[in-house]
């Protein structure tokens, strides 16, 4: 029965993100998240970069695998730096029901993980952790010590409450 839920699940976010960005297609699945990224220092936990009008891309390269990836665009780790679009891929997921059964959300946690800007690998940047949620409300958190810093995307907003 998880196997079918699971399938179920991943059928309906291919229904459900193909039509945003019109890239989803065949057995692929593709969606694209606006909200805030901040950058912080892990050493000072000062805010190096800070963006309120950024996206992620999430991608389901193949809907029978549980696996995702995920392009920050056009993130800075200081103010002064170019803007790359950095990609993580094949994070594992798994998905639940949210509590009012109304929204799958999408969870992952990976480690030492590389990350590719431009379609090349970069070995001495890698993400310490990175993990997350995808669901009505969007969490994505990785480090990176090579860089010192902090990553955090998120399309909640202040004014946002939790349902308990």
């Amino acid at each position: 029965m998880k196997k079918f839920i699971f399938f179920v699940s991943l059928l309906a976010l291919c229904f459900t993100t193909s039509c945003l960005n019109g890239e989803g297609s065949g057995s692929s699945s593709s969606a694209e998240y606006h909200g805030t990224l901040t950058v912080t220092d892990t050493e000072t936990g000062e805010v190096s970069y800070s963006s309120d009008k950024s996206t992620v891309t999430v991608t389901i390269p193949n809907m029978f695998e549980a696996k995702l990836d995920i392009v920050f665009n056009d993130v800075k780790f200081d103010k002064m730096m170019p803007a790359l679009n950095v990609k993580v891929e094949g994070l594992l997921f798994s998905n639940t029901i949210s509590e009012g059964e109304t929204t799958i959300n999408y969870i992952f946690t990976a480690e030492n993980i590389i990350p590719s800007v431009g379609g090349i690998s970069y070995k001495n940047y890698k993400i310490d952790k990175i993990e997350g949620c995808l669901g009505t409300n969007i969490d994505i958190n990785f480090t990176m010590s090579s860089k010192g810093k902090s990553v955090n995307f998120t399309n909640r907003t202040e004014s946002t409450t939790s349902e308990e």
